[in-house]
Order: structure tokens, then C-alpha cells, then sequence
């Protein structure tokens, strides 16, 4: 399935390749921006997946490889490109019997480089900080997974790993085999630790367990604040066994399956990962027996596509920065606050600066870009403190989920019990919308400003019931 609006390129020049029975279609390029592009294509087998690109028929760079023989469409995100600049690609799979092929040459173009503002007489804002929400875990040794531990995913890695990070200090840095694949029958479960740094180096987590246990999450921290802390999982691919793509991505009774499920902790950190093809959520923190919430919880930079429910559930945190992250193919809402106890609840949550596609893609009830409406009056839990502000929505609601198409890109409701301090500035969607679009109710402390949402019809917002509104 080609993601948002496909901007298909006309061939320049066949690859020439030995002819093979893997045949490859549907090369196209999406989500173009200054510095990057997404490449989606189709392969006719299971295959292993792989972008070929530069400025020149020569190429000279390659993405990270799809090292794993499962899926027929594949999807890779290329950064760090020069704005203005014409790119040729091309895309290389191989199916496990080892027949291989390459595409045809496509072009496309990263968007010219901004021009820069006129001056102005009004303050210009403060520009938003890139600095750590909270200090890096302290580590001082580095280990490595021993190559005993099977990293090609043909045999149950789960507790080989568990056992051997069972043996190694807090901290440490644990650096995982460079583009390994380990399959996973169990998460790797982070309980009574403290700095401990997960280093993907590329590596693939592959769930292979019951998607109706929260244990068989690729990674599961879990405990109170006191009992697990300064944790980070960075620069891993982490998969999960549904392999559904349409409008049937969601499945209430497999919804335990998440990329990474936190269950208490302070100071986690979830970085520069790739996660995908869960049944659940791509990350859920929320909180474990002890009723413990999640205090500090950093995610960024992630790539997250054919997420089953939720990009981001929140039930029971405080001090949340989710940003920059690029989330795409979501059947639910890409943000979903949904405390359903009084002993949960979220303060000051933070969802910026990422780039969304296309989300809603289930038929069982309704999702939004943003959800804070599962809080019933009778619930009693503290919202307070939501900042939603400089996301890009460039897909919105998917075509044949039970979110209508026409409700807008921006699409969000906050509402059923009282809410203060949500903060909803400079958001912006092409996709439009029937109005209203934007719903807040029970807000104590409403400021909605410079976001952009085009109407079919109708209003971009409706508020009832709110006081300190500014917009």
C-alpha cells in the first residue's frame, strides 16, 4: 500500500539484473520533504528489502536493510538528503531461496530549501528546545550479545537474552549484534534496573509470542519509579507478528502485542527505533501492579507504520516529551489519553514536532490525531497539562475506517471530564475537513492558536464549557 499522497516517478533506466522469478511493482515515492522521502514498493514473494539512492545513476548510499523474509510490501524512510535536489533510486529484495531482484531507476525531487522570513516587528517565539527533558543514564562499560545467542531469527532468542542481561551491571551499555534478527517468544523484561542503555546497532526484535500478552512486547519495563530508572532502547527495528495492512489492522482480542510497553519506571528514553506491525500500540506506558506511574518518558525520533490500535497511549504518566517521530498506517488515534482509574491519570504531556500520515484504518469505533475522551466523569483522574504543537498531519483519516474520510487532518477531541491547561498552537494538515474539526469541552485553559486546517464546510472548532479560552 503506497502511503499518503504517491508521487509516482517515471522509470529513467532499467536496472539490469540475471532475470529471476522475484518480480518487483508498485515503486513509488511519498511524504517528500526538504531532507527526506519515504520508498514504498510491492515484491511478488516474502522478501528482504532495500533502497538504493544518490544524485547520480552511480547512487552511492544505501538504507537500512529489511533483513527478514515476511513481507511482501515494504516501506523505508530516507533522511539527510540536500533540499532541491533531484535523487534516482532504486529497490533491491531477495526472497529466503535467494532469488533476488532490482527495480527499475525512479527519480524524485526533495523540496526546495525555505526561503528565509522577512524581518518583523513582532517578538519572534522562542524557538523550541532540542535539549534532553532529563539527564542520560551513567554508564561506564560496554558488553556485547555474545554471538552464541541466535541473531538470524531462526530459533526462540528470548531467553538466552534475558538470562545473559540477568548477568550484566547496571551501568552498562549492551550493544546488540549489527543487523541481527533475533526472534523473540518473550520481551525482554526490564524490572529493578537502573542506567542501563539497549543499543539496537540496527538489530531486529522480532515478536514471535501471544499477541494477548503484555510479556510478549519486544520490551517491557516494568515497576515503580523507584524501582527501575534511566533506561534507553535506541536504534532497534522492532516488529510485531500482525501482518494485517487494511481497514482489519485492528484486532480487540490480539490487543495485548505493543512495540515497547512501559509499566512504570522514571526516565526512559525510546529512540531512533523502527516499530511496526504490532497489534496494539507502538508505545503504551501506563501503570503495572504496583499503581506506580510513569515519571519522565522521552520518545523521539521513531518510525512507527502498520501499528495495530494506537501510536501513543498515555494512561498513567507524567512528564511526557513525545517528538519527532514519523507515524504513518495507525489504525486507531495517533495520540490516545485514556486514564480509566482514578489511580491513573496524565500531567504535562508533550506531543511535538512529528509527522503523521495516515491514521483511523480500523472499522471498530472512532479515532482522532489526538484522543483525550475515554475519561468518564465518574473516573476521577487528573488531566492536566496537554501540548500538542507543531505536528504535520499529510494523511488523516484512512478511506473505509469507522472515522469518517472527511473529518479533517487535525481531527481531536478533548472532552467528558474537566481538563486543564491543554495548549493546541501551530499545528497544520492539507488534509481537509468537514468542521468542526478541533472539539475541546471541560477545558480550565484552552489556548488554540496558528494551526492550519482547510474546510469543506462548517467550522474548524466547537468549545463548550471551557473557561480561559484564547484563541
Amino acid at each position: 500500500m503506497i502511503l499518503g499522497i504517491v508521487a509516482l516517478a517515471i522509470p529513467f533506466m532499467a536496472a539490469s539484473a540475471t532475470p529471476s522469478p522475484l518480480a518487483i511493482s508498485a515503486v513509488g515515492a511519498s511524504d517528500i520533504t526538504q531532507t527526506g522521502a519515504t520508498i514504498t514498493w510491492s515484491v511478488s514473494a516474502p522478501a528482504t528489502g532495500q533502497t538504493e539512492y544518490g544524485t547520480t545513476l552511480g547512487y552511492g548510499s544505501f538504507s537500512k536493510l529489511e533483513n527478514s523474509y515476511i513481507y511482501t510490501t515494504h516501506i523505508q524512510q530516507l533522511s539527510g538528503l540536500v533540499p532541491g535536489t533531484l535523487y534516482h533510486y532504486r529497490t533491491h529484495s531477495k526472497e529466503a531461496a535467494g532469488n533476488a531482484a532490482v527495480s527499475a531507476d525512479y527519480t524524485f525531487t526533495t523540496l526546495a530549501a525555505a526561503p528565509t522570513p522577512t524581518p518583523t516587528p513582532t517578538p519572534t517565539p522562542t524557538p523550541v528546545s532540542t535539549a534532553r527533558p532529563f539527564p542520560a543514564p551513567v554508564t561506564t562499560q560496554t558488553v556485547n550479545v555474545p554471538t552464541t545467542i541466535d541473531a538470524t531469527g531462526a530459533t526462540n532468542a528470548a531467553a538466552a537474552l534475558q538470562a545473559f542481561i540477568g548477568t550484566v551491571r547496571d551501568g552498562s551499555v549492551i550493544v546488540f549484534k549489527a543487523g541481527g534478527v533475533y526472534r523473540m517468544d518473550r520481551g525482554i523484561e526490564v524490572e529493578n534496573r537502573h542506567n542501563l542503555v539497549f543499543e539496537g546497532n540496527g538489530a531486529t526484535l522480532r515478536a514471535n509470542g501471544s499477541s494477548t500478552s503484555m510479556w510478549a512486547d519486544p520490551f517491557v519495563i516494568y515497576g515503580s519509579s523507584s524501582d527501575v530508572s534511566d533506561i534507553v532502547i535506541r536504534d532497534f527495528t522492532l516488529e510485531g507478528n500482525n501482518p494485517r495492512t487494511g481497514n482489519d489492522i485492528y484486532d480487540p482480542s490480539q490487543e495485548a502485542q505493543v512495540g515497547v510497553g512501559v509499566y512504570g519506571g522514571s526516565r526512559i528514553e525510546i529512540a531512533n527505533n523502527t516499530i511496526r506491525h504490532t497489534w496494539s500500540d507502538g508505545v503504551y506506558a501506563a501503570n503495572g501492579t504496583t499503581q506506580a506511574w510513569v515519571d519522565g518518558l522521552w520518545v523521539h525520533d521513531n518510525a512507527l507504520a502498520y501499528i495495530g490500535r494506537q501510536a501513543f497511549t498515555m494512561q498513567a504518566v507524567q512528564n511526557a516529551l513525545l517528538e519527532r517521530n514519523t507515524v504513518d498506517m495507525v489504525g486507531g488515534s495517533v495520540l490516545q489519553i485514556e486514564p480509566n482509574f482514578s489511580y491513573q491519570g496524565v500531567i504535562n504531556i508533550t506531543l511535538r514536532d512529528n509527522t503523521v500520515g495516515v491514521y483511523a484504518l480500523t472499522t471498530y469505533g472512532t479515532a482522532y490525531f489526538v484522543a483525550c475522551a475515554n475519561n468518564d466523569v465518574g473516573v476521577g483522574a487528573v488531566i492536566q497539562g496537554l501540548t500538542i504543537t507543531g505536528n504535520s498531519v499529510t494523511g488523516g483519516p484512512a478511506s473505509g475506517g469507522a472515522t469518517p474520510s472527511n473529518t479533517g487532518g487535525l481531527s481531536t477531541w478533548v472532552g467528558k471530564s474537566r481538563t486543564s491547561n491543554v495548549t493546541f498552537t501551530n499545528n497544520s494538515t492539507t488534509r481537509t475537513g468537514a468542521g468542526p474539526v478541533l472539539i475541546f469541552q471541560h477545558v480550565d485553559g484552552l489556548t488554540m492558536t496558528g494551526n492550519t486546517q482547510p474546510l469543506t464546510s462548517g467550522s474548524v472548532t466547537y468549545i463548550s464549557d471551557s473557561t480561559g479560552v484564547n484563541q
